[in-house]
């Protein structure tokens, strides 16, 4: 069931995603990878998180997720912190540019997946809305 549910996500998301290029233009507009962007989502959602925990949690390594931190502290994105009592220990912390850029990108995804989802009919699209809305609740406590 979980392969199926996987399967038909992507394709879903292959039929409704970057139907202009909104999101790929933002991205390289702010010179943000897709990896870049989803650790900035994990460091908005848990500030303060050791690198390696955020390694850990996107299934990266430690030296590639460093690099990213590096590149985003470079572009203003986040602020890197040592751990007093460990200085190996480093964590970090998005910027308000950040949370601008994370905002816009939220916006400018949502515009995009409800353009590719407009051919779907209403009576589609509220079981979607219903079946999401309850996948969320399970997975987050709230639909955002």
């Amino acid at each position: 069931m979980n392969q199926r549910l996987g399967r038909l996500l992507e394709s879903f998301l292959g039929h409704v995603s970057h139907s202009r290029g909104q999101v790929l233009s933002l991205l390289s507009e702010h010179g943000v990878t897709a990896d870049q962007g989803i650790l900035l989502r994990h460091v908005r959602e848990q500030p303060g998180e050791p690198l390696s925990s955020l390694a850990e949690r996107m299934g990266l390594s430690l030296p590639s997720v460093s690099q990213m931190a590096e590149r985003l502290v470079k572009l203003g994105y986040v602020t890197r912190r040592e751990d007093p009592e460990d200085r190996r220990r480093k964590s970090l912390q998005v910027t308000p540019k950040a949370s601008r850029f994370l905002t816009a990108f939220k916006k400018v995804r949502a515009e995009e997946l409800a353009l590719g989802s407009a051919r779907l009919s209403e009576p589609t699209k509220q079981r979607l809305v219903s079946a999401l809305e309850a996948a969320l609740t399970e997975l987050e406590g709230e639909p955002t």
